[in-house]
């Protein structure tokens, strides 16, 4: 698009600039609302949805449950999903399951382990949680 602004002829670029412009206003008004949305949320929330992240990076290769972090956070398992559905709209044990899978997905593309190993490396000691059905 700038590329075409910038052309000799000028046929078009106030046109360009219009959609330029205009793409901008969405992009910041999309941002105030995102901005909006976060701030409306109770602060104790974004702290513990921020403490359960941090132990979330730091553990998820062993604790698979929500009780793994309650008990470390010193919180309920329904207050840590009300924190989290707050800001993520998904639940506390979704989060665990994703953070998981991204893991798994990862050193599957990425590394040369086994499944066997990648399965052991993250926490689970049985591999027929990777086994595919062919149904």
């Amino acid at each position: 698009m700038i590329l075409e602004y910038k052309k000799e002829d000028g046929l078009y670029s106030e046109r360009i600039l219009a959609g330029l412009a205009k793409s901008l206003l969405i992009f910041l008004f999309r941002m105030k609302n995102r901005v909006e949305t976060i701030t409306g949320i109770n602060q104790g929330y974004i702290n513990l949805y921020r403490q359960f992240i941090y132990e979330l990076e730091q553990n998820f290769k062993s604790d698979h449950y929500v009780t793994d972090y309650t008990d470390r956070l010193n919180a309920t398992e329904k207050r840590l999903n009300r924190a989290c559905k707050a800001i993520t709209g998904q639940t506390a044990s979704l989060l665990i399951q994703k953070r998981i899978d991204h893991e798994v997905k990862r050193l599957l593309f990425y590394s040369t382990k086994s499944v066997k190993e990648i399965g052991f490396g993250t926490g689970f000691r049985d591999s027929s949680y990777f086994n595919v059905s062919s149904t």
